[in-house]
């Protein structure tokens, strides 16, 4: 439950993400390039996913004596099938994630952390064997960065980045905007009830 739960929080910081992106380049604020890159957080969930990902590493290490190139993300077939796997499933994720959040199924409450858990859960099954599951530059920092091994890391850095800012281009491509129903005629209850 607790994989879950953090899984769920680095997919909403990644979607934060990438709407800021979205908002930076794409929407007319009177916010410079360096006013938005300085208040907004993501810098900060950078560093807190980074860090936690290398200490993650670390006590995996130490506490259970486990290889650190075991923990490293690595591509199993071609580094072009990783990356475009890693693509394909981060802007799924963060497409229905952004969906979700901001659609008009924003009314699923506590289901909506339980539906996106699910898709990440069914990306990292079907993504895993090809390229490791990462969709999160994290993740494969962290590992990295202990084992010393920087070798096709740039698949883990790029592809989950683009592919987020992907699905969340995406969602706004194809959303549409959301009108008020007209509500028909109806008596008043009070007037059925005389």
């Amino acid at each position: 439950m607790c994989f879950f739960h953090l899984s769920t929080k680095m997919r909403r910081e990644n979607l934060i993400f990438c709407l800021d992106v979205y908002k930076l380049f794409f929407m007319k604020t009177e916010n410079s390039f360096l006013e938005c890159c300085v208040t907004c957080q993501v810098p900060l969930y950078i560093t807190a996913q980074t860090l936690g990902a290398t200490a993650a590493t670390l006590v995996g290490v130490s506490v259970y004596g486990v290889n650190a190139d075991i923990m490293a993300t690595k591509p199993a077939l071609s580094c072009v099938s990783a990356f475009f796997v890693e693509l394909i499933a981060t802007s799924i994720v963060v497409f229905l994630a952004s969906a979700l959040h901001c659609g008009p199924h924003q009314n699923l409450g506590n289901l909506t952390g339980f539906v996106i858990g699910t898709v990440i859960s069914l990306g990292v099954l079907i993504t895993g064997p090809i390229s490791g599951g990462s969709m999160n530059p994290a993740r494969s920092l962290g590992p990295a960065v202990v084992a010393w091994d920087f070798e096709d890391l740039w698949i883990y850095m790029t592809a989950p980045v683009i592919g987020a800012i992907i699905g969340v281009l995406t969602y706004r491509s194809i959303s549409l905007k959301t009108r008020p129903c007209p509500s028909p005629v109806s008596p008043s209850v009070s007037s059925l009830l005389r």
